[in-house]
């Protein structure tokens, strides 16, 4: 998540690394996926980032409370990610990767995990929250997309999740990674933008910082 302090200061110096001629499309518009097109990016590869629902945020916009992230924060990644020239399709959704894999030197998901009713009610207040009043979210109230890495042929473990490579979050098809809760299952802001890093630095092939995304929030 981009730091507040500074931020018109930080958008002034951005601007996108020396074009390499690699394409990649990131599918998700959450945390991981909009630190994975930022870093790669900055890297010199042109990204797109592909998400189904109106607004870029995932998560962090639709379900943690604004008294712990406000949108102002998630409007700023956005502008981070204008700066760096990457484009993004809204209210795309993704049913295979057949097509992308052929167009696109890289494919990173980010397609994050799906909630059941529970997590709803809670966002609405309709059963208890914790102290901070965050929903309480366990790993049993969310769905990894075991379907849709089955689908297009990801290879999964027992659990459904993603095998990967737990240091660049390659899959079984080259050129094809997993990011954010959609490989480790429900995780914080900070490890799925650690997932998105580690994925961007094996493309990429050199360290990247995460100095512009702050861990500011260890529990969101």
């Amino acid at each position: 998540i981009a730091a507040e302090g500074g931020f018109d200061q930080i958008v002034k110096t951005l601007h996108p690394g020396t074009a390499c001629g690699k394409k990649a499309v990131v599918v998700g518009g959450g945390p991981a996926g909009m630190a994975a097109a930022y870093f790669l990016a900055r890297g010199g590869i042109y990204a797109t980032i592909l998400e189904q629902t109106n607004k870029l945020g995932g998560t962090v916009r639709h379900i943690i409370p604004k008294t712990r992230i406000n949108d102002a924060v998630i409007d700023h990644d956005v502008e981070l990610l204008k700066a760096m020239k990457v484009t993004v399709e809204l209210n795309h959704r993704v049913e295979d990767i057949a097509k992308l894999v052929k167009k696109y030197d890289y494919v990173i998901l980010a397609l994050g995990t799906s909630a059941h009713g529970k997590l709803l009610c809670q966002k609405m207040g309709l059963v208890n929250s914790d102290a901070k009043g965050s929903p309480k979210i366990s790993a049993t109230d969310e769905i990894v997309p075991t379907g849709f890495y089955q689908r297009v042929g990801i290879a999964v473990d027992a659990t459904g999740k993603a095998q990967i490579d737990t240091k660049t979050m390659a899959t079984n098809i080259a050129g094809v990674y997993v990011v954010g809760d959609g490989a480790s299952g429900p995780s914080t802001v900070v490890e799925s933008i650690a997932g998105a890093t580690r994925a961007a630095q094996a493309i990429l092939g050199h360290t990247v910082t995460e100095d512009t995304f702050i861990k500011a929030d260890e529990k969101a």
